[in-house]
């Protein structure tokens, strides 16, 4: 499971619960303490924070210590139940389709908390030979009701002008869907672009692209560009203007997990039998440097990396169910499995904070000739009822997929600046119930929730009245 390189010295690490002053516990010393396993930490100094060297769970703030560093909770550790994945989801065509619901090498996006699927690889039940397709299929996972397998559905809009499939898209201006490249049916290079809706609620043509960009990794810049990038090649900038300018050095050439951190610097994750690199890149740093290793290897095939809100980049897919997160500066620590491979699949951050990843191969036992058809969502939930009221109501929080036994921190807005309202202790499943707060007299919210072990975030709206 977890594992980590540790902090390396007083300012890598001393954690808040250590004593400030004077005494044994701050003295910037390793192993001048009882029991002490990591400078200031454990034995008869406070516990450690997370990637700190650990001997036992009683020595980390979230309980748990492995392969001799703290790490955060989940459903993958012994004994630990939540968080896990949850089914979410089905992409199912509706009665009498002859298609499978599975699909590779499409483009995913959101706006909202509509995700869009456009384009990718089908199967034909009938002989099972694999087409491409020109479908887009929009999926909503509402923050306020989340979706589950029944409520989870899928729904069907206008196909794009060509099958394309290994493209490569993202969100324009405006909130638009921007479909690029990829290949036609024959497996000839397409070079043509497209966005949806046109002013006729169709799809628009738009400019021509290199027909060397097919099988791309994507990530949405912050200023509304697209960051372009296969292994092996620089990292361009789709402008959605006809522009696509090289913005950055040359990618590892077994990279295929590429995401944008919080602090604007990109993660490229390789994915093969040669390399499990971590590679960082910040603009004007020059070329990528590695920064870890990967404990599995994933490949031949693709994997999705995405940044979830605790902060860590989680690394889904390959021909495996096995889930990594990496923590910058620290390293990876395995996190719980899903239910199906998303080989080949894409991840997504939701609206409500969840991680989501959509179909791709799948050798497990709930899918279509080897298609997952299936979604997944990771992280915590939050439900509030009621869900409006006026200033000075109470209202009741239920919580669902939090660590379990840990100290649950209530919010009226979110963690890093908002009041907390309430602490509470989530089951030994990782939920609780009906938690009563009253809804404070200024901010406009929502809830958050937050536990101690896991420390992947929640919320939910509320509307003052």
């Amino acid at each position: 499971t977890g594992g980590g390189m540790g902090g390396g010295g007083v300012d890598a690490g001393i954690d808040a619960g250590v004593d400030a002053g004077p005494g044994p516990c701050a003295d910037g010393v390793l192993g001048t303490d009882a029991g002490e396993t990591d400078v200031d930490c454990g034995g008869t100094c406070a516990t450690c924070d997370v990637a700190r060297h650990c001997v036992v769970h009683a020595d980390c703030q979230t309980g748990r210590c492995e392969n001799d560093y703290c790490v955060l909770v989940s459903a993958n550790d012994a004994g630990e139940p939540s968080p896990t994945w949850r089914y979410v989801g089905l992409l199912d065509l509706g009665g009498g389709s002859t298609i499978s619901s599975g699909r590779r090498g499409f483009v995913l996006a959101r706006v909202g908390e509509r995700f869009f699927i456009a384009g990718g690889h089908i199967i034909i039940k009938s002989n099972q030979v694999e087409r491409v397709t020109n479908q887009l299929v929009t999926y909503d996972a509402p923050v306020a009701s989340h979706p589950s397998p029944v409520t989870g559905a899928s729904v069907f809009n206008p196909a794009m002008s060509f099958g394309r499939g290994s493209a490569w898209g993202g969100i324009g201006p405006g909130g638009g869907l921007w479909v690029m490249g990829g290949n036609g049916g024959n497996g000839t290079p397409i070079t043509t672009s497209e966005s949806y809706p046109a002013p006729d609620g169709g799809w628009e043509p738009r400019s021509a692209i290199p027909n060397n960009f097919v099988n791309a990794q994507t990530t949405q810049l912050p200023d509304g560009g697209l960051l372009v990038a296969r292994g092996g090649d620089v990292l361009r900038v789709y402008d959605f203007d006809g522009g696509f300018p090289v913005v950055g050095p040359t990618l590892p050439p077994n990279a295929d997990g590429l995401a944008l951190g919080d602090d604007d610097t990109i993660y490229a994750f390789a994915n093969d039998a040669m390399g499990r690199a971590v590679s960082r890149w910040k603009r004007d740093a020059g070329a990528f440097q590695v920064i870890g290793t990967a404990p599995t290897v994933r490949g031949p095939n693709q994997v999705s990396a995405v940044q979830g809100a605790d902060g860590r980049f989680y690394v889904v897919g390959g021909a495996k169910t096995v889930v990594e997160a990496f923590t910058p500066g620290a390293d990876f620590a395995r996190v719980a499995d899903t239910n199906e491979e998303h080989d080949i699949g894409r991840a997504m951050v939701g609206a409500d904070g969840r991680i989501y990843v959509f179909f791709g191969y799948s050798g497990s036992p709930n899918n279509d000739y080897g298609y997952s058809m299936r979604i997944e969502a990771y992280g915590p939930t939050l439900d509030v009822s009621p869900v409006a009221g006026p200033r000075g109501v109470t209202a009741k929080l239920t919580g669902d997929n939090f660590a379990a036994n840990a100290q649950v921190k209530l919010y009226w807005g979110n963690p890093d600046g908002g009041q907390l309202l309430k602490t509470t202790t989530s089951s030994a499943t990782g939920t609780f119930t009906n938690v009563s707060v009253v809804v404070p007299a200024s901010g406009n919210g929502p809830f958050f929730a937050v536990d101690s072990r896991a420390r992947y975030p929640a919320f939910i709206p509320f509307t003052v009245q």
